[in-house]
Parts: C-alpha cells; sequence; structure tokens
C-alpha cells in the first residue's frame, strides 16, 4: 500500500506543479516611453497608431493557447499513465511502456518551455 500512496503523491504533485505555470501572473516592467524602435508598439512611440502591434497580439494569442494546450496534454498523459502503472500489478511490459511515457511527457515540457524562454526573450516586452 505505501508504493501506491508514494505513486498517487507524484502524479498528484504533477498535476499540482503543471497548473502552477497557469496560476502564476506574468509580471514586466513597463518600457521607457522615451525609446522608440520600429519594432515596438505604436502606443509606445510617438506619432504611433493603435493598430501597429496586431501581429504581436496575434503570436500571443497563439502561443497563449498552445501552452494551455500542452498543459492540458501533459496533464491528461500523466493521468494516464500514472493509472496504467497503477494497473499494471506484476505486467512488466505496461510499467515499462508507463515510465516510458511519463519520461517522454517530461522531456516534452522541458523542451516547450525551452522553446518559451526562448520566445519570451526574443519578443519585445515577452509573451504575456
Amino acid at each position: 500500500m505505501s508504493r501506491m500512496l508514494k505513486r498517487i503523491f507524484v502524479a498528484l504533485a504533477a498535476v499540482l506543479f503543471l497548473g502552477m505555470g497557469v496560476l502564476v501572473p506574468n509580471v514586466y516592467a513597463d518600457p521607457d516611453p522615451d525609446e522608440c524602435t520600429s519594432i515596438l508598439p505604436g502606443e509606445w512611440c510617438e506619432g504611433g497608431q493603435d493598430g501597429d502591434d496586431g501581429i504581436w497580439e496575434i503570436l500571443q494569442l497563439v502561443l497563449n493557447i498552445m501552452t494551455a494546450g500542452v498543459g492540458v496534454l501533459a496533464t491528461i498523459g500523466l493521468v494516464m499513465s500514472g493509472i496504467q502503472w497503477l494497473t499494471a500489478r506484476d505486467k512488466e511490459d505496461q510499467i515499462v511502456k508507463a515510465k516510458s511515457r511519463i519520461f517522454n511527457i517530461v522531456i516534452g515540457i522541458v523542451v516547450w518551455a525551452l522553446m518559451w524562454i526562448l520566445l519570451s526573450w526574443l519578443l519585445p516586452g515577452g509573451i504575456q
């Protein structure tokens, strides 16, 4: 019974860890209003138009939707793998499949986080 409780605890911790990324708000510093480049949206540049930053808003919306999708799919995959592992009993092939799926999900989350960090660094103002 102790091993099953440990597995349930690990599965719940993983789900809570994934949920924290959705709950924590992003915080950014205000850009310098005197600094104007061709990349900054129009509201920060003198004489800029309000509609100049449409592509950035679309890109941020797409990335936010994709990130939510990755989080939901990773959570579902972890829960399914945990259930598969818990119900495997003495079937070694099911345990190996569950461990492999969990490993692949963790690798996918790490790759997604690295991509997110790279895009936050590249895009002006970060991804919101």
